[in-house]
């Protein structure tokens, strides 16, 4: 580690030991980064480097410990050539790190210099000339010399720097070390706006340090400093391929000096660093952007030289996805439904999205603008998204549809709800007009009087932005309706329940609830209090919803991510024929994974929550079911997380499942097993998370006011009818007692003595 005051002593020896400062011209490159590098080091080897002739210093020695320091140095993949030259370029030398470090070593103390010109030049052109044209590997070439080209017949350094450029790929860098020379005016004006090139002159008797610096990341995006003032963190990562050095960094930026960067000297190589935008009050709401430029002592090499930085300072980007059109009527097998869209934006809203479908059935075909998804939408354009039931039944699984939606960093999307028909109505249109006749049957004139008072005052709606399936308006008489929004993510109640009065009604997702982002005029948003702009309804939390005609009705923020009785966990199902569906899981019943999925070969496949995940109660037959750890059998837990293949009998995959749990998944304690005195009609099966009605429960009369509560080591009997009689093989069970796991309790009718059946407790 380098302290301060070290760092600035040895700034103030650079500027006496240099004669100039180097720092390459700002390039970011957007070609990946090079596999490796090869570094081409072109020394030097004329008498005057050991003092003779017209030499000013005996460098050379140290020209060689400086190279073999280098060499130890390096690490991982590299190639190293070395060309000696005087009277023209001599043979290059080429080594493979790290198998040949052991030669390349032998090799730099073996060199000498003894010849008697500097054809500087000709070797040069001769070394580019060589060079492999690969823009998968970084050359770095140095030029090492301590005189003047003093060849007669050298070609110019036009022509030099033409072969070099025929090659020069996006990470390549040429560097000029004058060794006690200054550097000649022609390299220096050709250097000067040539692309990572760089030239210095040393002080007599002074060899730089050959160095390279490797950082990471290639570019640095800071977000929106608008809606995010405070200071951003960004970790750069510095991997030396030499020895290592400090960095000094500053930025090039168009804020006018806003950004303010702390620190500018890297000593370490994973640095911490933080930028904050300053003096904001006069800045104009734009996109902005910059490079940190980054450089070391003379002989450095840095890759990047130019990192990028961009950052905008907005209101941010507000997408919003409008439904044009819909189709009407159920979506029957074989049937097609059309919905139109189209993307709305905000003066920020400049990039495009992707939108997408997910957890589709099996058997539910979709096309977006006639090709699969997804499509990529920028405002004002459209997407026509088609779906064709190929096989879905009575329509099962569309509850789950869902948009998968790709928006720019920081970006806001307000959605309508997903494109859904309803259910097959085939076979059931007589049972639905049997039912709609039955209260004329009855006397429906008088029961039409009474009713009268209370028809629903309907709100105008405008067919054509708001067709018939989305026209589902809040009425003071539906009650709270519930809404699910997750942390960051931003809602229109007018566009998601296709409600024209609170179009641009905009909530936020946080992680107490939800953020009023926009309030439309002439809306008020009530709970204790009037929610204004940037107010937070917090979950679980009545609101109230009026337009200036009066209440228009009332809804609830609910927590996605928590887990209730009613919705506890998800599953996520994937084949290779069809995309991944998910569905939810909940309820303390069996679950048929085969009704679930809507695929009859797996019809019978029943789960039930259970400790830390699902326990498998039944395999259709011919199907198995295997983990990680090996085939599953009935009884047997599936965790949570832990995917599960399907197969056939022959071992045919079916597909892959995982569940999943939300937060506070209820946990039983006992599963209650229920066979009365017909079992194949009075089967039931239940879990207990809390004192339970087991006649409530499973819906048998017999049952009714029998609770038990669970406990880790049974099911306690709290209530007992007086027409019951509940014994074990050993002893009666009255109110209070533990009924252990494993066990099973009779039941018998006091007065009849009859067997009503029997109830096992078993671990869930």
């Amino acid at each position: 580690m380098y302290s301060a005051r070290w760092i600035a002593v040895w700034m103030l020896a650079l500027g006496l030991a240099y004669a100039q400062d180097c720092t390459p011209k700002a390039l970011a490159s957007e070609q990946p980064p090079p596999a490796f590098f090869r570094y081409s080091f072109l020394v030097d080897t004329s008498a005057s480097m050991v003092g003779r002739g017209n030499g000013r210093a005996v460098i050379f020695p140290q020209l060689q410990e400086k190279l073999l320091d280098f060499v130890r140095a390096v690490r991982g993949r590299a190639e190293v050539w070395i060309t000696p030259f005087n009277q023209g370029a001599t043979p290059t030398a080429r080594f493979r790190l790290p198998e040949e470090r052991q030669g390349l070593e032998s090799y730099i103390s073996g060199l000498e210099a003894n010849g008697a010109n500097t054809w500087l030049y000709r070797s040069l052109q001769d070394i580019f000339i060589e060079l492999p044209a690969d823009p998968t590997v970084g050359n770095v070439v140095y030029v090492l010399t301590d005189g003047i080209d003093n060849d007669r017949q050298r070609p110019s350094l036009n022509q030099v720097l033409q072969a070099y450029a025929s090659k020069r790929g996006p990470h390549d860098f040429l560097y000029y070390v004058g060794l006690g020379q200054a550097v000649p005016e022609d390299i220096q004006a050709a250097f000067a706006s040539f692309p990572l090139a760089c030239a210095i002159s040393a002080a007599v008797g002074v060899v730089p340090t050959f160095a390279h610096a490797r950082v990471s990341p290639g570019q640095v995006d800071l977000g929106n400093f608008k809606l995010e003032p405070s200071a951003r963190r960004v970790e750069l990562e510095v991997r030396f391929l030499g020895p290592s050095v400090p960095l000094t960094l500053f930025y090039q930026d168009e804020a006018r000096g806003r950004l303010e960067i702390e620190p500018t000297t890297l000593v370490l190589e994973q640095t911490p660093l933080s930028f904050r935008l300053s003096q904001t009050s006069s800045l104009p709401d734009g996109n902005y952007g910059g490079y940190l430029v980054l450089s070391g002592p003379p002989g450095t090499v840095v890759t990047p030289a130019a990192i990028p930085v961009r950052f905008t300072f907005n209101p941010g980007a507000l997408y919003r996805l409008v439904l044009l059109e819909g189709s009407n009527g159920a979506l029957n097998p074989g049937r097609k439904g059309i919905f139109k869209y189209r993307l709305e934006g905000n003066e920020w809203a400049i990039e495009p999205i992707t939108v997408d479908l997910e957890n589709l059935p099996q058997g539910l075909q979709v096309r977006f603008n006639g090709k699969a998804g997804p499509v990529r939408l920028r405002p004002g354009q459209s997407v026509a998204i088609e779906l064709l039931n190929q096989g879905i039944g009575d329509g099962r699984g569309l509850e789950q549809v869902d948009w998968n939606i790709g928006t720019p960093r920081g970006a806001r999307l307000a959605l309508p709800r997903p494109p859904l028909l309803g259910p097959s109505t085939q076979g059931r249109w007589l049972g639905w007009l049997l039912a709609a006749l039955l209260p004329l049957a009855l006397g429906g004139g008088w029961l039409w009087q009474r009713q009268r008072p209370r028809r629903r005052q309907r709100i105008p709606t405008s067919t054509t932005e708001f067709p018939s399936p989305y026209a589902s308006l809040l009425t003071p008489v539906d009650g709270p309706r519930q809404l699910e929004l997750k942390e960051g993510q931003l809602v229109d109640l007018g566009l998601l329940w296709a409600n024209p009065l609170l179009r641009g009604l905009l909530l936020m997702g946080s992680s107490t609830g939800a953020q009023v982002e926009e309030l439309p005029e002439g809306v008020t948003l009530l709970t204790q209090e009037s929610l204004e702009v940037g107010a937070i309804l917090p979950f679980n939390r009545a609101a109230r919803l009026y337009s200036e005609e009066g209440l228009i009705g009332s809804f609830e923020v609910i927590n996605p991510r928590q887990a209730t009785l009613i919705r506890w966990g998800k599953a996520t199902f994937a084949s290779s024929s069809s995309r991944p569906v998910s569905f939810d899981l909940g309820g303390l019943d069996v679950i048929d994974l085969g009704k679930k999925l809507n695929l009859p070969v797996l019809l019978g496949m029943g789960l039930m929550l259970s400790k830390g995940g699902l326990r498998l109660l039944q395999l259709p037959q011919g199907i198995r079911a295997r983990t990680s750890e090996g085939l599953l059998e009935p009884g047997n837990r599936i965790l949570f997380e832990q995917p599960v293949q399907l197969e056939d009998a022959v071992a045919k995959p079916l597909g892959e499942i995982t569940f999943s749990a939300l937060e506070g998944v209820p946990v039983p304690l006992v599963c209650v097993r229920y066979l009365g005195g017909r079992p194949e009609q009075r089967r039931r099966m239940l879990l207990l998370v809390e004192t339970t009605d087991l006649g409530l429960a499973t819906g048998e009369t017999i049952l009714e006011r029998l609770r038990f509560a669970p406990l880790p080591e049974g099911a306690q009997l709290e209530h007992s009818p007086g027409n019951l009689r509940l014994a074990t093989f050993t002893a009666d069970v009255k109110p209070g007692d533990i009924v252990a796991l494993g066990q099973s309790v009779f039941l018998y009718d006091l007065s009849s003595k009859a067997s009503l059946g029997v109830i096992d407790v078993l671990e869930p």
